[in-house]
């Protein structure tokens, strides 16, 4: 049985935090989605730009839950993007 499990709020920010989806920063007192939970048996927290977490929602590669490994331009989605985006990692 897995025990992973997710949890999405938005939050206030009360540092500067990286966007998961885009990369970019987010500075101190930005409103953002904030998600945390335990993935693969690990407890994990990622911090997403409001636009950036709308467009993960939008994003038809993301749909599986898997994620997607390429790195976005801020709010938008693979499509959006036009030709092929860098890859993430």
């Amino acid at each position: 049985m897995s025990g992973d499990f997710q949890r999405t709020r938005s939050v206030m920010t009360r540092s500067a935090h990286v966007c998961e989806w885009c990369r970019t920063g987010i500075p101190l007192s930005t409103t953002v989605a904030y998600v945390s939970g335990k993935d693969d048996g690990v407890f994990v927290h990622w911090y997403f730009h409001a636009d950036c977490w709308e467009a993960i929602g939008r994003d038809p590669c993301c749909v599986d839950g898997e994620g997607c490994i390429y790195l976005h331009d801020r709010g938008k989605t693979c499509d959006e993007m036009g030709d092929e985006p860098p890859v993430r990692y």
